[in-house]
């Protein structure tokens, strides 16, 4: 497969978060967004809480609502903002959930 239809836009890793950060997105943010979590999380997921541990990741889809914070404690995440049809074609491909 050759990927050749994405774009990053931004990135961060390991990226620190304070105690009483939170995202929170209700209309997404316009691209796809990659995250792998450091550290516990806790997130919005179809309206229903959700508890995601370090190791675990998610991919947001540009116009998805994406709420998130830590467990009182702050967070830590590699995330990325990325763009492009090709997206589309590794999720199906490798039949994300």
């Amino acid at each position: 497969m050759t990927i050749q239809r994405i774009r990053v836009i931004m990135l961060g890793l390991e990226t620190s978060h304070e105690r009483d950060f939170v995202i929170d997105r209700p209309k997404g943010w316009g691209t796809y967004l990659l995250q792998r979590f450091h550290t516990p999380m806790e997130l919005l997921i179809d309206g229903v809480p959700t508890t995601a541990e370090p190791g675990d990741c998610i991919l947001y889809e540009p116009t998805c609502p994406q709420r998130y914070y830590g467990r009182g404690v702050g967070f830590r995440d590699d995330w990325m903002h990325i763009q492009g049809r090709d997206v589309v074609r590794i999720v199906r491909d490798f039949e994300l959930p």
